[in-house]
């Protein structure tokens, strides 16, 4: 059976990227909708050219034009929308609307996956203020897929580990702290930490799955189902040190994320679901849902096991941006570690090595034009100094002329002209006609010169 055509919608961003290397890993043919709203970000530009350089195909589309959509839709079977929903850097969920109605007209689509890889919003109906207004939006577009009659499949990621891992599921923190950590109530609500590229490679699995049409998509891998304090001993365990803890309860919770601005207030809200109410796990999947790791048990990720937190955390410490391993651990083991944090830092900076040999192609393109450019630049130099010396010529023989014509009046051409040698003649056209010089291109206007001087009216 044909694997499906995709497009990736939001292709450029920190989960779009992951989606367009993955859907071109498992041999789809991969559309990127190219979106003129990205104007001169060149970070973005380079990325959609190294997409390209691996095999991709861009589509050009504006949520601002309806009919572009609807030309890149009937390019493929499946469109994935990775939009943000993030109120702290943009918050563009509805913009889907859009989408959905571009689908409607195509006809064409076999199956949307709109952007939410979250916490499902279909269990967060009273999910409090303000953070409820990216589960309100997420349902709105649901809504509009289900009433246009396009078949979807929803991927519930829970909590993107870059996000939480790092910072030990503190707020605010994306790196581990050395010696201290703050913990949420009691911290032992399970919580569902799934590596990112992992959710792209789960996403991408279930594209052409009749398992998982029109159902949602639940990633919740055993391994990955842990405490905020049970990350922390994980923690505790690499560096060789307890660290200091101190605990908020809710109502302190609820009081400090009063005072935050409202895009921050969005994100602590869910915090707060997540951390204090255990809103991941508390919960059995249901008729209209399917576990990812239970369908793919063959699928590799990185994600197999709780060594890949330690990973994480282990490149953390290779960057430098975190405490250092105490030398108690030994040699060898730190060696190891290092090994295994380069390895990951290396599967990090591929994408990067490509976009800069696209750069580096794109540049040696731009230099090549500019140097033949300069060349034909360089011949019309030449050409128009050539043509200033004719013009000097021209003038010395005419200013010649003319005080030859005031001087006595019966000075020849051939007289004027005796200053010049032979090669200035030709150039300046001189021909010889029974033995008198002429100089065609002058010749009119020194007859009306000279019968201008001659006519007493004037």
């Amino acid at each position: 059976m044909r694997k499906s055509r995709v497009l990736v919608v939001g292709g450029t961003g920190y989960l779009g990227k992951r989606l367009v290397n993955a859907s071109l890993a498992q041999g789809h043919v991969t559309y990127v909708l190219h979106r003129p709203e990205i104007g001169v970000d060149i970070e973005k530009l380079q990325m959609l050219l190294s997409f390209k350089a691996q095999g991709a195909r861009l589509a050009e589309g504006s949520f601002n034009d309806h009919r572009s959509l609807v030309n890149a839709v009937k390019l493929v079977d499946v469109v994935i929308c990775a939009i943000s929903g993030v109120h702290v850097r943009s918050h563009n969920i509805l913009e889907q609307l859009k989408l959905v109605e571009a689908m409607k007209e195509a006809g064409n689509v076999k199956r949307f996956l709109p952007s939410e890889f979250g916490t499902d919003p279909a269990r967060m109906g009273d999910a409090m203020e303000p953070g409820r207004v990216t589960f309100d939006d997420k349902m709105v577009v649901r809504k509009a897929i289900e009433e246009a009659g396009i078949s979807f499949t929803y991927v519930s990621a829970n909590c993107f580990a870059g996000y939480f891992l790092g910072g030990l599921c503190q707020p605010g923190k994306i790196t581990p702290s050395k010696d201290s950590v703050l913990l949420l109530g009691e911290a032992n609500h399970k919580v569902i930490y799934v590596d990112e590229d992992d959710i792209a490679t789960y996403t991408i699995k279930t594209i052409d799955d009749p398992r998982t049409l029109n159902k949602t998509l639940y990633l919740r891998p055993p391994k990955n189902i842990l405490s905020q304090r049970e990350v922390v001993e994980i923690w505790e365990k690499l560096i060789g040190k307890v660290l200091e803890k101190s605990a908020m309860s809710k109502e302190d919770f609820l009081t400090m994320m009063k005072g935050q601005n409202y895009a921050e207030q969005v994100g602590l809200s869910h915090y707060y679901h997540v951390c204090y109410e255990g809103c991941l796990a508390n919960f059995e999947i249901g008729e209209g849902g399917e576990e990812a790791s239970k369908l793919y048990p063959e699928l590799p990720r990185k994600s197999q096991s709780t060594d890949w937190i330690e990973a994480i955390l282990r490149n953390l410490i290779h960057q430098g941006m975190c405490y250092c391993l105490p030398m108690a651990m030994g040699v060898e083991k730190i060696k190891v570690m290092e090994e295994e944090a380069c390895s990951w830092t290396i599967e990090g900076l591929r994408g990067r090595l490509l976009a800069e040999r696209v750069k580096s192609r794109t540049a040696k393109e731009q230099v090549e034009h500019l140097e033949k450019r300069l060349t034909e630049l360089q011949g019309q130099l030449a050409i128009e100094s050539e043509s200033r010396d004719t013009a000097e010529m021209k003038l010395k023989w005419l200013t010649q002329k003319m005080k030859s014509l005031n001087g006595n009046g019966s000075s020849s051409s051939s007289t004027a002209s005796s200053d010049l040698n032979l090669q200035e003649k030709r150039s300046l056209g001189f021909h010889f006609d029974d033995n008198v010089e002429v100089c065609p291109d002058m010749t009119s206007s020194l007859i009306m010169s000279t019968a201008h001087e001659e006519d007493p009216s004037s």
